[in-house]
């Protein structure tokens, strides 16, 4: 199983995005697969945040984003308690709030977390972890 990272999901709607073309390896398994992904429930916060900068506000191609994303199939989630405070243990190890989520639901899941988040990657995080660039 794989915990989807929004810096993957992102890729797939920007030409000219490095390792788009991994990203886009990745949503092709994804629409075949969805049940083999997972997405913490905050993915949606980060998406929107990141698609209406890069994207300069537009709306419809926001909106036109979002859909294709939830209608994937990907399931989505929160942290158990359990999670919540491994999360919590990521945070004090320096991770930002968002990436110790993902991480933290990789743990609990006994799943993957796969991302294209170079400072979080830049930290010794781990089996639960794989860069995009990895993916193939």
């Amino acid at each position: 199983m794989w915990v989807l990272d929004a810096s993957v999901i992102v890729k797939w709607f920007f030409t000219g995005e490095p390792l788009r073309e991994n990203a886009l390896q990745v949503q092709s398994y994804a629409l075949n697969h969805p049940r083999e992904f997972i997405i913490p429930h905050l993915c949606y916060s980060e998406l929107l945040q990141v698609i209406t900068r890069k994207s300069n506000s537009d709306l419809v191609f926001l909106s036109k984003c979002l859909t294709s994303v939830t209608k994937m199939g990907l399931r989505t989630s929160g942290l158990s308690h359990q999670a919540l405070i491994k999360a919590a243990e990521f945070c004090c190890q320096g991770l930002s709030g968002y990436d110790a989520t993902y991480l933290a639901l990789a743990h609990d899941l006994k799943a993957r977390w796969l991302t294209d988040d170079r400072k979080a990657l830049k930290k010794n995080l781990g089996p639960h972890v794989l860069s995009l660039d990895q993916w193939n």
